[in-house]
């Protein structure tokens, strides 16, 4: 009886992602003095669909010397991971549709397991700028996941759960745990970027340099499953933050509207977060995989530690919970 569920809740999710895809897009061009997409629906609103449709239907070219059977599985399998975690993510309850202890830690592990299906798809292809691309993203992936660990690890200790539906209730009988994490709320934003391959740390695909990086023989299909999957891990992440740091679904509730306020009050938060992470990186410069290392590991991963130490230590004392 939950499959008719996890199918709508998939396709939702789907079409909630496009969305931010295009408010992304959207605030990045005016950030740039440009349009954005503007023809295809109201406003371009349907123009990242239109780009999905478009290249689900292109030439899907094999080339000679790769592993086919790891470029077949590695799209399809990201995308399908990252919709179940999303299925964790409370929208119009206090609790998502799916929900277990330990939830949390779950919802980092799939992202971990879909950063290491992006690795195999660049090893998988007989392309020099491939494997440059992969080498990137391993290492991009060590050094953004230390901050963005350390920034969770903040929001467990002040709420005492691993568990979603437990964090957020912990914020409406109290307030935002992001009021509490001030300086772990940079090394998130800068965490998301780099996992999601958006300036200033789309280094593993950089077009000018390696020609694509790990997606350089990735076409048609495939390329267009991994595109919704960037889309949809973008919508994960920001959930999550939203989640954990901001109550997710709570707030002011309408009578007898519960469902549909909890939602709006969701959607609110997802949104402005977007415009914020897509603001940030609309005025920052391509670092070099070396500068991007650099200031995940002297300057994210330092401000995420300062906070969850402070936090440790009001708790130990007493004056935290």
């Amino acid at each position: 009886m939950l499959l008719p569920f996890v199918i709508l809740e998939a396709i939702c999710f789907i079409f909630l992602a496009l969305f931010l895809e295009w408010v992304d897009r959207k605030v990045y061009a005016r950030v740039q003095h440009r349009v954005g997409p503007f023809v295809t629906g109201f406003k371009g609103i349907l123009q990242p669909l239109a780009d999905f449709l478009k290249l689900m239907g292109k030439e899907e070219v094999d080339v000679e010397g790769e592993d086919s059977l790891v470029l077949s599985l590695t799209p399809p399998l990201s995308l399908a991971l990252s919709l179940f975690a999303l299925s964790f993510i409370p929208v119009t309850s206090l609790s998502g549709l799916l929900s277990l202890k330990g939830d949390l830690i779950l919802i980092v592990a799939i992202t971990a397991i879909v950063l290491a299906l992006a690795v195999a798809t660049g090893y998988a292809q007989p392309n020099p700028f491939a494997y440059v691309g992969a080498a990137r993203w391993a290492q991009l992936f060590i050094s953004f996941e230390v901050p963005f660990l350390l920034s969770l690890a903040s929001a467990v200790l002040v709420s005492g759960s691993v568990t979603l539906s437990e964090v957020v209730r912990w914020q409406v009988l109290n307030y935002p745990i992001a009021f509490l994490t001030p300086l772990t709320l940079p090394p998130l934003i800068l965490s998301i970027l780099a996992e999601l391959e958006k300036a200033p740390f789309h280094i593993p695909d950089a077009e000018t340099e390696i020609a694509g990086g790990w997606l350089v023989d990735i076409s048609g299909r495939r390329l267009a499953i991994f595109r919704l999957t960037n889309d949809i891990e973008l919508l994960l992440l920001l959930a999550l933050i939203v989640t954990v740091y901001l109550g997710g679904p709570s707030g002011p509730i309408v009578a007898g509207m519960v469902a549909l306020s909890r939602t709006l009050w969701f959607l609110i938060k997802l949104t402005a977060l977007t415009i914020i992470v897509s603001y940030v990186r609309g005025i920052v410069a391509r670092y070099r995989i070396d500068q991007a290392i650099k200031v995940l590991w002297a300057w994210s991963t330092p401000l995420a530690a300062v906070n969850f130490i402070a936090l440790l230590v009001l708790k130990l004392i007493g004056w935290l919970g």
